[in-house]
């Protein structure tokens, strides 16, 4: 950035998949000038931070730094960015991040993917006041029992959210947490998507009544079992079935309940045994279909 900006009226500044030769130095001082900013764009670039002047810009709506992996920490300034509706920081590649007390103050916030979320305890009573979060993407450490049920919590006071993807690092729940969760879940009004709602349970969970009721594709890491009217709306559906533990608990999943789900297109199973992983891919053309 030069340090005397002509670009007063700039609205959006993109500096996306870039790299930056040795010799010169990537800085982002001046950045708290351009005061009309709206959206800045940083991602799969080498910065490593965000300078603290980012909170100067108080129109600004759109910060992207995925897959920015030397990023650790988002300024405590970032607060102070009240019009902000999308936030997307971390990556499959990235370090652990962490980010600043006072997130429930970003009350516009739509879209939001962090993954992954370190050392934050706060954060899990913080999401739960993002009220008007339409999209969810995030990887978070949950070591204690009480942070497990306060993300639950936060959850359940998203209620406009479309796009939900969860994952949980050293998350201590039981099995009969994980399916009262699901309950939780299961009450989103706008749902559309699930992806990676995970548990290190291998028992099928029992989905029956009005649950997800608009969803259209859901993918789980652990099985599940469905009783007319759950899913109605259901196109896609992928999980895991681990075959040991269901024959140690003479439990027998039965596939049949895939018939139950009126508007299914397509099923991915993923079977896994000791000895293999074994993928089998099921097309559903049809709800009348007959599955084998």
């Amino acid at each position: 950035m030069p340090s005397r900006l002509g670009f007063q009226a700039l609205r959006v500044l993109a500096i996306e998949d870039c790299t930056f030769m040795k010799d010169y130095a990537f800085h982002l001082e001046n950045l708290g000038r351009l005061h009309q900013l709206r959206y800045l764009g940083l991602r799969e670039t080498p910065i490593s931070k965000l300078p603290k002047e980012i909170g100067e810009l108080r129109f600004l709506q759109t910060i992207d730094l995925w897959e920015c992996k030397n990023v650790e920490a988002l300024p405590q300034s970032i607060i102070l960015l009240r019009q902000l509706k999308c936030l997307r920081a971390g990556g499959a590649a990235c370090k652990p991040i962490s980010v600043p007390d006072g997130m429930g103050n970003l009350t516009s916030m739509e879209e939001l993917w962090l993954r992954y979320v370190d050392k934050c305890p706060n954060f899990v009573q913080e999401l739960g006041k993002l009220t008007e979060l339409r999209n969810l993407n995030i990887c978070i450490e949950l070591p204690e029992s009480w942070m497990c049920k306060t993300f639950v919590e936060s959850l359940g006071n998203l209620q406009k959210i479309q796009v939900l993807s969860l994952h949980a690092l050293n998350a201590k729940l039981s099995w009969e947490g994980y399916a009262h969760d699901l309950v939780t879940l299961g009450e989103f009004p706008e749902l559309l998507r699930l992806e990676r709602c995970g548990s290190d349970n291998d028992i099928p969970v029992v989905m029956g009544g009005n649950a997800f009721h608009k969803l259209r594709s859901c993918n789980m890491t652990a099985p599940l079992r469905f009783l007319p009217g759950a899913m109605p709306s259901l196109e896609r559906l992928e999980f895991t079935v681990h075959v040991q533990p269901l024959k140690e608990a003479n439990f027998d999943f039965d596939f049949g309940s895939l018939e139950n789900l009126p508007c299914l297109r397509e099923a991915v199973i993923l079977t896994l045994t000791a000895a293999a992983l074994l993928f089998t891919e099921i097309m559903l053309m049809s709800m009348n279909e007959q599955v084998s």
